[in-house]
C-alpha cells in the first residue's frame, strides 16, 4: 500500500496517515492511497511521498532533501559527476611501470640521459637514477615523471594514458 502523509504549516512532510486517523470527522478508506489522484488526496490534506528520480549514469548523489510541488512531496537528490580514476589513484608495480616505457617507446638508457639532462647534481642524479631502476612501487605524483617527460619528448596526458593502461596489467 501507498504511504500517505500531512503536510505541515510551512510545507514540510508531516505526519504519516493512517485510515484509522480521520479527516474532518470522516474516516477514508486505506484503498485511497492507490485509487485517487494527487489533487483528490491534496484536495482532503493527503499527499503522497515520491521516489527521487533515478540517478544517471556517472553521477552520484551528494545530497537529498523533499520537497513539495503543491500535490505531493517528493525525494530530490543533488547530483554530482562521479570523479573519473585518476593515475594518482594507481601505484605500479615495476612490471606495470616497464610496461608504460614499453607502451611510450621509452628505453631505461633515455631515462638515464633525461636524469642526467635534469640533474646535475651527482648524488641527486645518482638518488633519481635509483628511483627509477630499483623501485618497488612507482606513484605517478613523482615530480621525475613531469621533469623527465618533455626530455624524452613526452606529454603528461601521453604518461596519464600508458599509466591508466599498465594498471590494469597482473
Amino acid at each position: 500500500m501507498d504511504q500517505l502523509y500531512t503536510r505541515n504549516p510551512d510545507n514540510t512532510l508531516g505526519a504519516r496517515w493512517t485510515p484509522r486517523e480521520r479527516i474532518d470527522g470522516i474516516q477514508y478508506a486505506a484503498s485511497i492511497a492507490t485509487k485517487w489522484s494527487d489533487a483528490e488526496l491534496a484536495a482532503i490534506g493527503l499527499f503522497r511521498l515520491i521516489e527521487a528520480e533515478p540517478v544517471p549514469v556517472g553521477k552520484q548523489i551528494v545530497g537529498s532533501e523533499i520537497v513539495f510541488n503543491g500535490t505531493c512531496f517528493q525525494w530530490q537528490n543533488t547530483l554530482e559527476d562521479i570523479p573519473l580514476p585518476s593515475p594518482l589513484d594507481f601505484p605500479l608495480n615495476p612490471a606495470q611501470f616497464d610496461a608504460i616505457l614499453a607502451l611510450l617507446g621509452i628505453t631505461v638508457e633515455q631515462i638515464d640521459v633525461a636524469i642526467d639532462t635534469a640533474i646535475n647534481d651527482p648524488t641527486q642524479n645518482a638518488f633519481a637514477k635509483a628511483k627509477v631502476r630499483k623501485a618497488t612501487v612507482y606513484r605517478r605524483e613523482n615530480d621525475l615523471f613531469t621533469v623527465l617527460g618533455p626530455i624524452v619528448n613526452i606529454t603528461d596526458t601521453q604518461i596519464d594514458e600508458a599509466w591508466m593502461q599498465a594498471k590494469d596489467l597482473r
